[in-house]
Formats: C-alpha cells, structure tokens, sequence
C-alpha cells in the first residue's frame, strides 16, 4: 500500500497500525479464523507491552482492515486488467459457491492474474428450476465483472467493464454441459470476442486427487517422510 509521510496522521490514535495490515494479510493467506486472529492479537500486545493495557484487534476491526485489503487488491487488478489485451475466465462451481478466476496476458504482472469473485449460489426454487441455469450462470460472472472493477462506495464505470467483456477471449470449465453451455452464453451476450469454450482437462485430476491426499494413510505416510 502506497504510504507518504503526509499520510502519517491517519494512523494516529486507536486505529490499526500497519503490523496490524500485515498480520490481517497473512491471516486471510493462511485461512485462519477472525476469533483465532483476536486471540494471537492479543498474545503479541501482551508479549510487547507497549501499552499499559494490552488490547487485541478486534473481530470487527480485522473485517474492516479485510475490506480495505481487498480494494487495494482489486483495483490492482483493474488497472493491471487495462493494460491487458486477452484474458481467461475459469469458473469451477463448488457445492454451495462458484468461484471465477482469470488469467491475463500480463500474468507474469501483479494483478494479472487471480479471482474475479467468490459467488454464493442461491437456494433453489420452483421459478429457479424453469430458467436455464446456464444463463444464471453467465449472469452471475458478468456481474462478477462488474463487481471486480466497481470501487468501493462508488458506481460501476461502464467503459471499463465494457474493456473487460471485451479483452475475455478464452473460456474454460469442468465437463458439466451447463457451464460449458455458460460459455457460449457469455459469446453471444457479454463477451463478443470470446472465441475459445473448453473443457478444464486437469478439473478431474484435481478434485479425485484432493480426495486421495486427504486420506488417514497418505497423511500418516507423509508425516512419516
């Protein structure tokens, strides 16, 4: 995060301090709770002193600096994204969300490549089971888009996401016919120079081979080693 000398009174008095950036990062790297995060808060404040009364970082507090992180991230990602000529969108449906990547022509970059959005699917309906789930599909990653490059508190910018529709030139998924047919939805209706709809080859691999690393006996095995 960019940080002038100017900037210094926004870290005055009880508001979180850069190591408190830093450690909220790593948290969110290393999938660990918001209540463990509290708890090791309060360890270090402890273990330094540097109050009279130590005090952790708040719950609430480690939602906000998230937040913050994820706009700095994000906006990252637009400007590197503006730069760009192609884009891939991969999409992998879990059991309740659909996750959406992307990887540009500026991968090697940084915000070349991640995730677009983390999409909560809904609960099914008996109107949901006469739509065609390949067009909720493709609705739900053009907002995804949409999401990825609107700012915080802010409107959507129409000629950016019109740049983002049209840098997407690849499309890749599981085997399920419905993503697949996702694909060419999003050809004909948000992405007119998407031209490449496949098959993800390695999505299988992946999934099964998850399941065999999880087993007690590899586990076992690979303490072992």
């Amino acid at each position: 995060m960019p940080f002038t000398p100017q900037q210094g009174d926004a870290f005055g008095g009880a508001v979180p301090q850069l190591e408190d950036y830093l450690r909220i990062w790593r948290m969110v790297k290393s999938n660990n709770s918001f209540q463990g995060m509290e708890c090791n808060s309060f360890t270090e404040a402890f273990i330094s002193q540097q109050r009279a009364d130590p005090k952790e970082v708040s719950r609430r507090a480690a939602a906000q600096i998230v937040k913050v992180l994820r706009e700095q991230v994000g906006r990252r990602k637009v400007e590197c994204l503006l730069r760009a000529s192609t884009m891939t969108l991969i999409v992998d449906d879990k059991k309740d969300h659909r996750v959406v990547l992307f990887h540009s022509n500026l991968s090697n970059e940084r915000g070349g490549s991640g995730l677009v959005q983390v999409l909560k699917l809904g609960e099914q309906s008996l109107a949901n089971y006469e739509e065609d789930p390949s067009v909720r599909m493709a609705e739900s990653i053009e907002r995804g888009l949409a999401a990825l490059e609107t700012p915080l508190h802010m409107d959507t910018d129409p000629d950016v996401l019109t740049h983002l529709r049209e840098i997407v030139r690849h499309y890749t998924s599981d085997g399920c016919p419905a993503a697949k047919k996702c694909g060419r939805i999003l050809a004909q209706r948000f992405c007119p120079n998407l031209t490449l709809v496949n098959r993800d080859p390695a999505h299988c691999i992946r999934t099964f081979g998850l399941k065999c690393l999880n087993e007690v006996c590899f586990c076992l095995w690979l303490v072992d080693v």
